[in-house]
């Protein structure tokens, strides 16, 4: 059975003592607060057969394994909220720009206008374009449950390879509720396509269009690289809203 909250899952648990109950535990900073609130009523409430199966990543490294393939990043509103301002402005001194975007047309295009600007001076610069909901300490709560939950590890991303410090795993004192330790789970491995350019689209090498399985073996419905797997990638972006490049 499943189900998109950690806390259904929990309450899943609560109900079925005699069942395990694993919960797959995917995104970025911004859906780790909720998974460590479930965690953390489990223990509390002593229910034993709750756990987390984590394959959390987070950005601030992920940035840097990009560095070099953008003028400038868009960063996620959503992410930001949760860790603030921060690392963005440690990015720019290790010659990173940047902008928070938030998520309507205008807040898009004011932080896209504010790229286009700061893109025409010679220094890095960071500008926060989404302030009614990205403060400069982010949530403090939210990181504090993070901190107290979770370490930073190594983790493999579709088209990019390891990223050091890139991802999530729980703290040894949350072993028994570890579905990689409690369930001898060996490591996820991903195999890529060969076909596949993800990597090198992420990287702003090459355009969707320039991948031999683009629009063809590679669709929405049937996506073969992490660029089409999410609506939010490059390639289902320029597969939607690309006009005639993926052949239609």
């Amino acid at each position: 059975r499943m189900v998109y909250s950690p806390l259904d899952a929990l309450r899943i648990a609560r109900e079925n003592p005699a069942r395990e109950v694993v919960f797959l535990s995917v995104g970025f900073e911004t859906t780790v607060p909720a998974e460590c609130i479930a965690l953390q009523k489990a223990e509390e409430e002593q229910i034993p057969n709750f756990s987390l199966l984590v394959a959390n990543k987070t950005m601030p490294m992920a940035y840097r394994a990009l560095k070099g393939s953008a003028d400038a990043f868009l960063y996620p509103g959503h992410v930001c909220a949760i860790t603030g301002t921060g690392e963005c402005k440690k990015l720019v001194e290790e010659g990173f720009s940047g902008v928070v975007a938030g998520f309507t047309l205008i807040e898009l295009l004011t932080a896209l206008l504010a790229i286009v600007k700061g893109c025409q001076k010679d220094t890095p610069f960071f500008l926060n374009c989404y302030p009614r909901v990205v403060q400069d300490e982010g949530n403090p709560r939210a990181l504090a449950m993070i901190s107290q939950t979770m370490d930073a590890c190594d983790t493999e991303w579709r088209g990019l390879g390891t990223i050091p410090g890139s991802g999530l795993r729980l703290k040894e004192q949350y072993a028994n509720r570890d579905a990689f330790l409690r369930f001898a789970i060996p490591a996820l491995e991903s195999h890529a396509n060969k076909a596949c350019r993800c990597g090198e689209i992420l990287q702003g090498k090459c355009l969707p269009k320039d991948c031999k399985v683009f629009g063809k073996g590679c669709t929405p419905e049937h996506p073969i690289g992490a660029c089409m797997v999410s609506s939010e990638g490059t390639c289902a972006a320029y597969y939607q809203y690309g006009g005639d490049v993926h052949g239609h």
